[in-house]
């Protein structure tokens, strides 16, 4: 039975990969040029004067506001003691010194993204199998995806 599993789980990521690469994959051709080559239509100075138009300049988006910094050490503290809390037993208790240091570890194999989800679940978590599954969700399948896109490059090269 165990198998058959591996088989159908390897079977449908290798499909995945296939569908994915053979249908172009690349979502940014799907949505359409990228803005800064898009073409913007402006009278050059010279024919202006000639013919009485007022040139136009080409719009320049502002540039976004630099995200606020992420204090790694309070969230991955507060993050382990919510897990603390909602996991520990009258038998076992979370260590929450070495969940951080699990976070941290995480943050190289997931991404600080995928971290900072679970850790936002587990603020709002109201169980332990909730609390577990916010990691699961978050730093597991985020570091399935990073899996998944080094395969992916490695067959595309």
């Amino acid at each position: 039975m165990s198998k058959i599993l591996g088989v159908a789980v390897i079977g449908g990521l290798l499909l995945f990969l296939v569908l994915r690469y053979a249908t172009g994959g690349d979502r940014r051709a799907a949505i359409g040029p990228e803005p800064a080559s898009a073409t913007t239509s402006f009278v050059p100075l010279a024919t202006a004067a000639a013919t009485g138009v007022a040139p136009v300049a080409p719009a320049v988006a502002p540039a976004p506001p630099p995200a606020a910094p992420v204090d790694v050490v309070a969230s991955d503290t507060a993050a382990c003691a919510r897990l603390a809390d909602l996991c520990s037993t009258s038998d076992q208790k979370v260590d929450a010194t070495s969940c951080q240091k699990q976070l941290a570890d995480a943050r190289k194999m997931a991404g600080p993204g995928n971290v900072e989800r679970s850790e936002q679940c587990l603020t709002e978590a109201k169980t332990c199998a909730a609390a577990s599954g916010c990691l699961s969700g978050g730093v597991g399948m985020g570091a399935m995806g990073e899996f998944l896109k080094g395969l992916g490059g490695a067959l595309s090269k």
